[in-house]
């Protein structure tokens, strides 16, 4: 059974190739549905009263004029004007209730269907209680954002719930929102939850990292190109302060690990272990061919160890050599970082697309 695998990995080289974006601040507004007494707002979840008409007219399909203007909840000044300017009746349409957005079968926590954006909300919000107990949902935010940076924007949502009997930490789920044919549909819909943080940034990057134990660090870069297509890119593991070299002790077979177990003298005393894996294709199925499942991922991952100052460690040639003979990877960091870049770079991702600022996120409310 043939599966796709798409193990993406994360941000690497301290030389700013994978550079991260700082995460937004924790919301404490009050939860939507339990709004003070002395406000006089409140977040739109249900339809509300209809979209104000726009009045840009219907741009050349060939004209890239960028638009200048303010509808009733964007500001498009700036924004290409190319396949014309339907975007923003659709996008307000939905914002504002009776518009909806299609669901596709490979989208978590909702089924299949169109939604409105108070259905959408009910769905996702139905779908967490079973695993975050309860939830109550703070406020919607929303964006405009710019996937792959070719100035037709992207509608980004922002929805952080709270957890009222304190019992653990709550989510904040993420869906981004494009046209495909005059409709809207849901491209992806990403977490930020316990002991992990998702960062989508202006460009359409985002980077899901957090811990695996004390020593051990994993994360994840995707990346939703121009024309809306949603892609794992690679994932990076990084084990800390080890003092032999251990490969993903958690994967690997029983029998890989007493081959690749290494002898004293082989050791390289303290350092951190990185592992980069790339998309690929497996042979395996991991529910019933686990270990045959491990052992061939492993073997696609791409490793470095550094010391505590971020160098290329010093490994036994004998032992460098028992792994290159089981179809492990030794490689320097730098080398891992080149391929990193020639692998994204085939994606349209640029260091400018990577290094793009946090959306400017609004809260959505009902004057």
């Amino acid at each position: 059974m043939r599966r796709k695998i798409s193990i993406a990995l994360t941000a690497l080289l301290s030389a700013g190739l994978l550079a991260g974006c700082s995460g937004g601040s924790t919301p404490t507004s009050e939860p939507i549905n339990q709004p003070s007494e002395n406000d006089d707002t409140q977040v739109v979840t249900e339809d509300v009263a209809e979209v104000e008409e726009t009045t840009e007219t219907e741009a050349d399909p060939d004209e890239t004029t960028p638009m200048v203007g303010m509808s009733r909840f964007f500001d498009y000044t700036g924004w290409s004007t190319d396949g014309s300017a339907d975007w923003i009746a659709l996008y307000e349409d939905f914002i504002a209730g009776p518009g909806t957005v299609a669901v596709g079968g490979d989208t978590p926590f909702l089924e299949p269907g169109d939604y409105t954006l108070s259905d959408m909300v009910e769905g996702i919000q139905a779908s967490l209680e079973g695993e975050f107990i309860p939830s109550e949902l703070l406020e919607i935010d929303y964006a405009l954002i710019d996937c792959g940076k070719d100035g037709f924007p992207e509608l980004a949502l922002k929805l952080p719930f709270s957890d009222p009997e304190g019992v653990r930490e709550t989510p904040t789920e993420y869906v981004i929102i494009r046209p495909f044919n005059g409709e809207l549909s849901v491209v992806t819909i990403e977490e930020s939850f316990y002991r992990s943080e998702t960062v989508i940034n202006e460009y359409g990057y985002i980077v899901n990292s957090g811990s695996n134990g004390a020593s051990s660090h994993e994360s994840t870069n995707y990346v939703i190109t121009s024309d809306g297509e949603f892609y794992m890119l690679y994932t990076t593991y990084n084990y800390f302060g080890l003092e032999a070299p251990v490969f993903c002790r958690e994967a690997l077979s029983t029998s890989l690990q007493e081959i690749l177990a290494p002898t004293e003298a082989e050791s390289v005393g303290d350092y951190t272990l990185t592992a980069v894996i790339f998309d690929y294709e497996s042979d395996y199925d991991p529910e019933t061919e686990y270990e045959e499942y491990s052992d061939e991922r492993c073997k696609n991952a791409y490793y470095a160890f550094r010391d505590g100052e971020g160098n290329d460690a010093e490994v036994d040639e004998a032992y460098a050599q028992l792994c290159a003979d089981n179809g492990i990877s030794i490689l320097p960091i730098s080398e891992i970082g080149d391929m990193i870049g020639d692998y994204i770079s085939q994606y349209g991702v640029t260091e400018e697309i990577i290094d793009g600022e946090e959306p400017d996120w609004s809260p959505l409310t009902a004057s």
